[in-house]
């Protein structure tokens, strides 16, 4: 069977994990996560990913902007 985003994020299930940041501003980073059914799925808005997400954050800046590192300590910041 192929490995793929939406197949691993179905394999997450089993270790009942409760969050699940989305660090890469991808659709299939968002839709792996989505396919794990983990209740807390956090990630920044944007490649029509939000529906897919439970808490989807708008970046800060504009994507890109800053240093990646910056980006996801802003994404993991509470609130």
């Amino acid at each position: 069977k192929k490995e793929t985003a939406g197949n691993f994020g179905k394999t997450l299930r089993a270790e009942n994990y409760d969050y699940f940041y989305v660090l890469p501003p991808s659709f299939s980073a968002a839709w792996m996560a989505h396919k794990s059914k983990i209740p807390h799925r956090i990630g920044y808005s944007g490649e029509f990913r939000s529906f897919l997400l439970s808490l989807a954050k708008k970046p800060e800046a504009t994507p890109r902007s800053q240093h990646l590192l910056k980006e996801y300590l802003n994404l993991l910041a509470p609130g």
